[in-house]
């Protein structure tokens, strides 16, 4: 068994080398429709989902901030970066920077904890 980014599974559960029981996101994924969430599995409490975005220091001007979120969301949404991404098995997103930020804190929240109790630390 195996929770793994989607886009590393995929091609071996498309192949049938591997099984796909449930996948950890809050919907089904696009790319296996007939694989049910592991919510609908009946672990309502688990969900996990991969998720990548740009930092900038933190006196960025806004304007920056802008104009970077700008380019970015228009590159989402160009064919070849769609395509790209749904071979990975992921899907853009193009949050605002304040939602962003938001995702971003509430990761914190709900992880940091874990990671703390891990014993985990970062190599320098």
């Amino acid at each position: 068994m195996v929770i793994a980014p989607l886009g590393a599974v995929l091609p071996h559960v498309q192949a049938g080398k591997l099984r796909g029981l449930a996948t950890t996101g809050p919907a089904r994924a696009a790319v296996l429709p007939d694989v049910p969430t592991i919510r609908e599995a009946g672990f309502a409490s688990v969900e996990l989902t991969d998720w990548f975005g740009l930092f900038v220091p933190a006196a960025t001007p806004a304007a920056l901030v802008d104009k970077l979120h700008a380019c970015v969301r228009d590159a989402l949404q160009t064919a070849h970066v769609r395509e790209g991404l749904a071979k990975l098995a992921y899907e853009p997103g193009g949050e605002l920077p304040n939602a962003y930020a938001d995702r971003v804190r509430a990761e914190y929240e709900r992880w940091g904890p874990v990671v703390k109790l891990s014993g985990f630390k970062p190599e320098q």
